[in-house]
């Protein structure tokens, strides 16, 4: 249905710019459901997708081929700006509609406004007044967005991010793009070493309670970082320091963590894991950190209890010499199924 209005809409400016004022005026009267349909409107009404050489109600003055699509892409672009301008406020309070137009700001709006960073405020707002986390990781991500390809100055940024480090995160709808936007924002080479210590040291403290993704996901960015940036090598367990005493304050702020006194001793735990890839990992790690290849995240936080326990058996299987095909046996299945 979406695909056959915007081919209609597309042929004709004026009724798409007719259409925007007319959203505009009406929108405060609308429903939450109403307000629902036009988020998903959005990428019908984009100005990127606009024809600029078709009118249908005004033929307006004639002017060249290039002033005339010059001055209706300006013209188009403020109104959407001004619609998505009063779309936004009314999405407040409805969980629905803001996970919608969340998700819809990154793809379909910032690259078609006149000025994408003046939505920094809505998100910041949106980001302190939610005690949603997954609306919470949307805004956030949306604000790295603005940050990285729209040059916002957003000093708060990594105190905001840290801040949602925390065992919620890893069992959220989000928690897959909040990785990824992790993963994203302790890549860059500006980083702080007390900024990057501390997400190191809290990411491992946290995840010794998450189920085994989350934790071989945690102990793999530890090894990329640490190799990429040969600075961090300090964090590495030493005999020097005293291990009864962790001065590393967790749930402090995040300049005053105290991770640079500290040492990854969490990784410790992992060195003695039941699972026997994460302490081989591990033991390359402490052995041979130059030698070893940079670790794929990729898909590692989709592994379960019920993958490792079904690789065991197989393995077990393998060298006793026994074909047993352990996923057509139903009590295998059922134990597989409460493991997941």
């Amino acid at each position: 249905m979406f695909q056959c209005l915007q081919d209609s809409l597309n042929d004709y400016r004026d009724i798409r710019l007719q259409l925007l004022l007319f959203f505009s005026q009406k929108i405060d009267t609308f429903t939450p459901v109403q307000v629902n349909t036009l988020i998903s409107l959005i990428r019908v009404f984009e100005p990127a997708q606009f024809s600029y050489d078709k009118t249908f109600i005004k033929a307006g003055k004639r002017a060249s081929p290039e002033e005339n699509k010059e001055g209706q892409e300006k013209e188009y672009r403020q109104t959407f700006s001004a619609f998505i301008t009063r779309l936004s406020p009314r999405v407040q309070g409805d969980l629905q509609n803001q996970t919608t137009f969340l998700k819809t700001l990154n793809k379909w709006v910032f690259c078609n406004v006149d000025s994408p960073v003046m939505f920094s405020d809505y998100l910041t707002r949106t980001f302190d007044q939610s005690p949603q986390c997954d609306i919470q990781i949307l805004a956030l991500s949306s604000l790295f967005v603005l940050i990285t390809r729209y040059s916002l100055e957003y000093p708060c940024y990594y105190e905001k991010l840290y801040s949602l480090l925390a065992a919620p995160v890893f069992s959220s709808l989000h928690r897959e793009r909040f990785l990824r936007l992790l993963e994203a924002s302790l890549k860059s080479s500006k980083v702080s070493l007390q900024i990057q210590t501390s997400f190191l040291k809290r990411l491992l403290r946290v995840s010794l309670l998450c189920d085994v993704g989350i934790q071989h996901w945690a102990v793999g960015i530890t090894i990329n970082m640490v190799k990429k940036n040969k600075a961090l090598s300090f964090l590495v367990d030493s005999e020097s320091k005293d291990r009864r005493v962790d001065p590393f304050l967790p749930e402090s702020e995040l300049e005053a963590s105290q991770a640079k006194e500290s040492q990854l001793w969490e990784l410790l735990s992992y060195k003695s894991h039941h699972q026997k890839d994460l302490g081989n990992m591990l033991q390359q790690f402490y052995d041979q950190l130059d030698n070893i290849d940079f670790i794929e995240l990729g898909d590692m936080t989709q592994l379960t209890y019920g993958h490792l326990l079904q690789f065991q058996l197989e393995e077990v299987s393998r060298l006793e010499g026994n074909d047993i095909a352990f996923e057509e046996d139903p009590a295998f299945s059922s134990l597989l199924t409460r493991c997941q």
